[in-house]
């Protein structure tokens, strides 16, 4: 029992890698499913799963074989307004009904979760430590985000050098992964992407099979669940539709002296008021689900595959953190540039056209060493830390982007200046 409680609560933990429809993806609709299937199994354990008329010369046994093979063979249905039974058995066959499995809904997320650290950024460490480091009464935890931004620069640095990404692991996937992303360097961001598509490939399949196991024609299929609450309600139930039927008819032969015979009974099935409301829920939440996860993916598709809106993020997020780099002379040291960074009544003390030019340069420079990557794991700590640790974040990021260019420049300057003072001995 404690082993399955710590099961419950390990699946239940947050794991801060995705956002919220991803959850609705591989938690809720998982647990939508097994809700479900738990109804259905109850009833199949504590209930009257099937019950079948049976002649008068049954008798005790008989009856419990007849209702064990019928529910274990499944049964056909035949209209009521039908006077007479098939007579070819392969219309019979065609006939059954068959039972639906559901697929699991956790494996896209497994892959995601499987592959994305392999990239250098350790994603979920990053994002839980996002989450850790806003307090509602004491606000950002500097120094957490400091460690978050350091992080997430070398692990970015270290993803772009084909040599990490090919000796890293033997996990065949992530070889084959970082093979197809070596050239664009968009490891993370092929990753996030391959599992929102299998979260939509999923629901596609799930609806085919329950399309496929109902017997809902193909011009069908995207109304069922409208059209079949109102063919209810019209007083149209099972026995016109066919769908979820009460009574079926069952087929089986029984060995008697040496002959053989064949007994067709009908029987009742309480189970299928259940499985039509279920069915009718498990059709609404596929679809609802469907749309939600395409239009949460497109979204994201235009957030990190468009350059303007990459660096329109990145420029909101420093716009509200009031980071702006300022060098009014070519002197341009860290302690200064910590000044400027902290001290906003001297950022608006100095005249915006000095600053301009040398921000642009910044800002470029951050926005290439983001890339795509850099801008997914920022998006998913917005996501689920909020804003003010991805701005805390991103301010960090700007500061170290600022002070290696100062230190750059600082370099090369002095190298000129020993090289003009140069002589060689005579």
């Amino acid at each position: 029992m404690e082993n399955w409680a710590k099961a419950i609560q390990t699946y239940s933990a947050a794991r801060y890698e995705e956002d919220s429809i991803d959850r609705l993806n591989f938690r809720v609709t998982s647990l939508v499913f097994f809700a479900a299937a738990t109804v259905i199994l109850y009833q199949s354990f504590f209930g009257n799963l099937l019950q079948c008329w049976t002649p008068m010369q049954f008798r005790g046994g008989w009856d419990e074989y007849a209702n064990d093979y019928c529910f274990i063979e499944n049964t056909y249905f035949v209209p009521p307004r039908n006077r007479s039974l098939p007579d070819d058995n392969q219309i019979r066959e065609e006939a059954k009904l068959p039972y639906y499995q559901a697929m699991s809904f956790c494996l896209p997320h497994i892959y995601w979760r499987m592959l994305n650290w392999l990239s250098g950024v350790l994603v979920r460490a990053v994002v839980s430590m996002a989450v850790i480091a806003v307090n509602p009464l004491t606000g950002v935890d500097e120094e957490k985000t400091k460690i978050i931004a350091n992080h997430l620069s070398c692990g970015l640095q270290m993803s772009r050098n084909e040599h990490h990404r090919f000796a890293y692991s033997s996990n065949p996937i992530g070889c084959i992964t970082r093979m197809l992303t070596l050239r664009a360097k968009c490891y993370i961001t092929f990753c996030y992407f391959t599992m929102k598509g299998l979260f939509i490939a999923n629901l596609l399949i799930q609806l085919a099979l329950i399309n496929t196991f109902l017997g809902i024609p193909d011009g069908d299929a995207l109304t069922w669940g409208i059209a079949l609450p109102i063919s209810l309600f019209r007083g149209e139930d099972w026995s016109t539709t066919g769908i979820f039927p009460r009574v079926t008819m069952c087929d089986f032969e029984v060995r008697e002296l040496g002959n053989i015979h064949r007994w067709s009974v009908q029987c009742v099935l309480p189970l299928n008021m259940f499985s039509e409301k279920i069915y009718i829920i498990l059709w609404f939440w596929l679809h609802i689900m469907l749309v939600t996860t395409i239009i949460n993916t497109i979204i994201w598709l235009f957030q990190i595959l468009r350059s303007q809106s990459r660096l329109n993020f990145i420029e909101d997020m420093l716009n509200s953190a009031k980071v702006c780099t300022i060098s009014a002379s070519n002197k341009c040291s860290p302690r200064a540039i910590k000044l400027v960074l902290e001290t906003s009544s001297l950022l608006n003390a100095i005249k915006r056209p000095i600053i301009v030019k040398k921000h642009h340069n910044n800002l470029e420079r951050l926005y290439n060493d983001l890339g795509w990557d850099g801008v997914l794991v920022l998006r998913i700590i917005l996501s689920n830390a909020g804003e003010l640790a991805t701005i805390s974040v991103i301010k960090h990021l700007y500061t170290k982007v600022s002070i290696l260019k100062c230190l750059f420049e600082q370099n090369n300057s002095l190298t000129s200046g020993q090289l003009l003072n140069f002589r060689p001995l005579a």
